[in-house]
This record gives structure tokens, sequence and C-alpha cells, in this order.
């Protein structure tokens, strides 16, 4: 993944959207919580998660999380307003990231998968990361949604 693909420009309209439409991920955050569905004791990450915006919602409920992010300019917001001791954050496409083997029972992504360069390595990277029976959700902007115009 280039790492500059989200960062400056696109990284501030990006944060530009946000602002305009702030309720704009409500309903992707309704349905992450309905396919994802975390619980207490649940290790999850958060792969592409860019500002950060459904990695709070997870860590309320979820026991650890770990969020990666190629861009270091959209991680900044996550940065900025993570006060929660079991968020953790990388800087890397998960294509590239060394993560351990069999620790998350969880894996959740929205809109990132397509960026990777290398989404075969990226799936591996995801597979091995994941416990026995974990769970993968890799959603993607949802047609219609209020800001699919911006993507």
């Amino acid at each position: 993944m280039k790492h500059a693909e989200f960062d400056g420009v696109r990284s501030q309209l990006y944060k530009e959207a946000m602002n305009d439409y702030p309720d704009a991920r409500k309903a992707d955050i309704e349905t992450m919580l309905k396919l994802l569905h975390p619980h207490p004791n649940e290790t999850v990450l958060c792969f592409g998660e860019g500002t950060g915006y459904f990695s709070p919602v997870i860590a309320h409920i979820a026991k650890q999380v770990l969020v990666t992010d190629p861009s270091r300019d959209q991680l900044e917001a996550l940065l900025k307003q993570t006060y929660s001791k079991n968020i953790q954050i990388k800087v890397g496409g998960i294509e590239e990231l060394d993560l351990p083997e069999r620790t998350f029972d969880k894996v959740w992504s929205f809109g990132a998968l397509h960026h990777a360069n290398n989404q075969t390595k990226a799936l591996q990277n995801i597979y091995g990361t994941l416990k026995p029976n974990g769970t993968v959700v890799i959603c993607d902007v949802f047609q219609g949604s209020t800001l699919a115009q911006h993507f």
C-alpha cells in the first residue's frame, strides 16, 4: 500500500467530508456492530482504520483493539482522541505488517482492502492473525450512503 496515498491533500479532504457529514457513518457503525458483534473478552484487529472512526466503538466493548493504517496523517485524529488503554496503534499496511499469529478473535476493516497493493498477501496476513474459529468482516462504502459520493 502506498503510504502517501492518504497523506496530505487526500487526508485533508477525508477530514473535511467527515466534518461536513458527522452522522454519515451512523448506519455503517450499526452494520459493523451487527456483523462483527464484538464481545468484552475479545481481541480485535482493525486494519486500514484511517482516522479511527470505528475503533473507539469497538474498544468500548472489546478487551483489546489493534488499529493499523499505512497513513500517519490519517491516524493523527485517532492518536489525539484515544484515551482508551485498550487501543494500540501501529502504522503500516496490512500486507506488510508483521503481526503475531493466532492473536485476534476478530478482524474488522471498512473501505481499505481494495487499497492493498497485494490483496493476496493482505488476506494471508489477516488469516494468520486469527485465532481458530475467528471472524473476519470486511466492508466497503455502502452504495447510497451520504459519504459514497466522496469515494
